[in-house]
């Protein structure tokens, strides 16, 4: 179990980074590799102060976004243990590791291009209740989280999410139920991982164009990249980096309006999208990012219903 202890400041940045560098893991080491996979670290999930009735084993949410991530093959993830070896040896608490301020550094420090940073904002387990036909007994536990996606290189946060999940433990009897059931943990902590994994996607790796249709374009994202057919994306050329002049900030891109794509084919690795507007100044690396107000226009929409008399069954 990870616990939260007053938070601490770094306290020897020359000894983490001797200790980085023993274990492999230089600041800059991920960028080294070129067009590599982008590396990210999934930093112990921190607990909302008002989550006391249960105790939660943060470290089975690491698992799981750790697991989610490694399976789309396009992020090398930082070791849990690693992360963690390092902490016991500088002796800093979990909570130093989140902290805005510092984010930052730990993504360089760890050789992290991108960080997830998560808090528990819910999490509760039902009472054990009798199933059917004497059964067994079944608890529900439901895990709400919150998650940023922070880039390391200017510790801005390039995507949030907030995912929930409940599942079902059984068990043979009802003092077998008491307890947060570890099963359903892990089960519920999958589903909000899967469920936040797109938006970690679109923050590491914005939709772009990666090639040119007669008709069309095709997209970097496959059929776990959360696109589905009939969806329309936005297209756009980015331009010079925006910076606040007075805080430093990283503001983005300019944009330029090209157009937009209608989603017809999603394939294992790419999407197929088709003009909805001229699409004639469209070009390879440009962006695309999904049309809200398209989706919800489509969402709404009824098809009228067929000819002839309507039947009741």
């Amino acid at each position: 179990m990870i616990r939260f202890p007053t938070r601490r400041s770094f306290t020897s940045v020359a000894a983490l980074i001797a200790l980085l560098a023993v274990a492999g893991v230089c600041p800059g080491a991920a960028r080294a590799q070129g067009d590599a996979k982008a590396t990210i670290a999934v930093l112990p999930f921190e607990v909302s102060p008002t989550l006391v009735d249960e105790p939660l084993e943060t470290d089975v949410l690491v698992d799981a976004f750790s697991r989610v991530l490694v399976n789309t093959r396009k992020f090398t993830v930082v070791d849990r243990s690693r992360l963690e070896r390092v902490r016991r040896e500088q002796k800093f608490g979990a909570s130093g590791l989140v902290d805005p301020a510092r984010r930052a550094s730990v993504g360089r420090l760890l050789g992290a291009q991108y960080l997830v940073v998560g808090t528990v904002r819910d999490f509760s387990a039902g009472p054990p209740q009798e199933m059917a036909y004497g059964s067994g007994f079944t608890r529900p536990v439901r895990i709400s989280v919150e998650v940023q996606v922070v880039d390391s290189s200017t510790g801005a946060i390039v995507a949030a999410k907030q995912a929930s999940a409940t599942a079902q433990s059984r068990s043979s009897s009802p003092s077998a139920a008491r307890g947060v059931p570890r099963d359903a943990l892990e089960k519920a902590s999958q589903e909000v991982a899967q469920e936040s994994l797109v938006a970690i996607l679109n923050g590491a790796f914005p939709i772009k164009i990666v090639a040119l249709e007669d008709d069309g374009v095709r997209l970097n994202r496959g059929d776990d990249g959360g696109l589905e057919v009939g969806a329309v994306l936005r297209c756009f050329a980015t331009g010079k980096k925006l910076v606040d002049p007075d805080t430093k900030e990283s503001l983005g891109s300019s944009e330029r309006a090209l157009g937009s794509v209608r989603v017809t084919e999603v394939q294992g690795k790419t999407t197929v999208a088709r003009y909805v507007e001229s699409g004639s100044s469209m070009k390879v690396g440009d962006a695309c990012r999904l049309d809200e107000d398209a989706a919800d226009e489509a969402g709404t929409h009824r098809a009228p219903p067929p000819p002839g008399p309507i039947h009741a069954y």
